[in-house]
């Protein structure tokens, strides 16, 4: 017996409208035991996440439009939204989820149709999702900085598979790695990869690799993840990939939502920070950078976010194949050096008051009392202040205080 295998896409928009038509919270799914709805989702995550993706951010579509044309190969089944733009407004930025049942002998062929890619394995946008998405959610517009969805993809065994061909994803491979990669990477069996591994790379990609149990395992790679099963399901209606299916479509999705924001935090962030030119005469853009760094540390960028052992490490293996930890590092020292500037050219203009200050104030220390010492008057007091001036002005004359600014200084 096989299950359907099931997909989710993840996409970011921007320019969301004012929803309607849309439940808040996230989508309760069955599953053996009930159904897992938020509070059940809550208790997996600690507080400080859940409440970022729950609650008034999370909407979800139960009943899926049909796509905008008849297709083979999918059938949309719910669509999910995590508002992520400040104080969800409309306007504001949001990941798009959309749950799909996929359909025909190579779920992985229907992954690679729908997350946008292109027939040599390139990054084509959105595909056929634009057309789909634009529909449910009018006006709104698509991130330049992505050029695929990410793809999550759930495959039990299945005997009437499409063969794996050996080595088409690089030397050195076992077909069992092979099928894992091509499930993460919506690579079909029946066609090349984009870009052919160098036999040196295994070794990195499936450090990525998460053991999940004897049941199943999964792969983590920049666009996508997959969860291969590695036995057959059963009739049994408490069969364990029952439990596999709900474990994707709830938590495990949540912990790769978790992910997108911090990728697209940490990059309009770091945007943002390389942006600022010179930190000396931006102040307030730097404290407002120093703000949203603070921010996003404290709501959505944090590294363990459940007390669980996978979701954890599902986590780990996205940020480590985004290198976030080092974007994070680079935006944290470039703050810092900008810090450093701004105490730097502060602690220059204090020492340069001083030193005027200095020179100013002796011409008058000087001549006030050597007047009141002569007992010359107040026509001699004058007198002495006149020369002060007249001493000061010569010093910042010669010093090019007086200097005037030119265009072509």
């Amino acid at each position: 017996m096989s299950r359907p295998a099931i997909g989710i896409l993840i996409t970011a928009v921007e320019n969301v409208p004012t929803l309607s038509g849309w439940q808040a919270g996230p989508l309760p799914v069955d599953w053996p035991y009930g159904v897992i709805g938020r509070e059940q989702r809550e208790t997996y995550f600690e507080s400080r996440i859940a409440a970022r993706i729950y609650d008034e951010h999370r909407r979800s579509w139960r009943a899926a439009p049909a796509w905008p044309e008849a297709d083979d190969i999918a059938t949309p089944r719910v669509i999910e939204m995590l508002l992520t733009g400040a104080e969800d407004a409309p306007g504001s930025a949001a990941l798009i989820v959309i749950h799909v049942e996929l359909r025909g002998p190579d779920p992985v062929a229907a992954m690679h149709a729908l997350v946008g890619l292109g027939p040599a394995g390139l990054p084509d946008g959105p595909g056929r999702l634009r057309p789909y998405i634009e529909r449910i959610v009018p006006g709104c517009t698509f991130a330049t900085s992505r050029a695929r969805a990410f793809g999550i993809a759930l495959e039990t065994t299945d005997a009437d598979r499409a063969p794996v061909i050996p080595g088409r994803v690089g030397e050195g491979w076992s077909p069992e790695e092979e099928e894992l990669f091509r499930l993460a990477s919506s690579a079909p069996a029946g066609g090349p990869v984009g870009f052919p591994l160098h036999p040196a790379a295994r070794d990195e990609v499936l450090e990525s690799f998460v053991p999940l149990s004897q049941d199943w395992e999964a792969l983590v790679l920049r666009d996508g993840a997959g969860f291969r099963g590695l036995r057959a399901p059963t009739e049994d209606p408490r069969d364990f990939f029952r439990f596999a299916e709900a474990y994707v479509r709830t938590i495990y999705l949540d912990v790769f939502l978790v992910g997108e924001v911090q990728r697209d935090w940490l990059a309009r962030l770091a945007d943002d920070v390389a942006a600022v030119g010179d930190p000396t005469r931006a102040p307030k853009q730097l404290a407002a950078l120093e703000h949203e760094l603070t921010t996003f540390r404290n709501t959505f960028g944090w590294q363990h976010v459940t007390r669980h052992g996978h979701a954890s490490d599902l986590l780990a293996a996205y940020r480590r194949q985004h290198r976030l930890d080092e974007l994070g590092d680079q935006v944290t020292e470039k703050l810092k050096d900008f810090n450093e500037q701004i105490r730097t050219e502060a602690a220059t203009r204090q020492s340069v008051a001083l030193e005027r200050l200095a020179y100013l104030g002796l011409p008058f220390a000087i001549a006030l009392p050597v007047g009141a010492a002569l007992e010359v008057g107040p026509w001699g007091e004058r007198v002495s202040i006149i020369v002060a001036v007249l001493v000061v002005a010569a010093i910042a004359n010669e010093k090019g205080w007086l200097d005037v600014p030119t265009d072509d200084a």
